[in-house]
């Protein structure tokens, strides 16, 4: 199992392609960072305050089978 991290200035989010069952919460609950039509899809740059980086926190809990996963700094 191989997580790709993608780094924010507050906190980082890795994903993980196998586990993955394309429920499409995170781009439909969160599309400004995540965005399947963009590279890279998750974007952290604008999550420079803790109530933004609470929101990703809290859809990344959302995550079905667990792909994405949150990393504190």
């Amino acid at each position: 199992m191989t997580r790709k991290v993608y780094t924010g200035p507050i906190v980082d989010v890795t994903f993980d392609r196998a586990l993955c069952i394309h429920s499409a919460r995170c781009i439909s609950e969160l599309p400004e960072v995540f965005d399947v039509f963009e590279r890279p899809w998750v974007n952290l740059s604008e999550i420079d305050t803790e109530a933004a980086a609470e929101r990703v926190r809290w859809q990344v809990r959302r995550c079905p089978p667990g792909a994405l996963q949150i990393q504190e700094h």
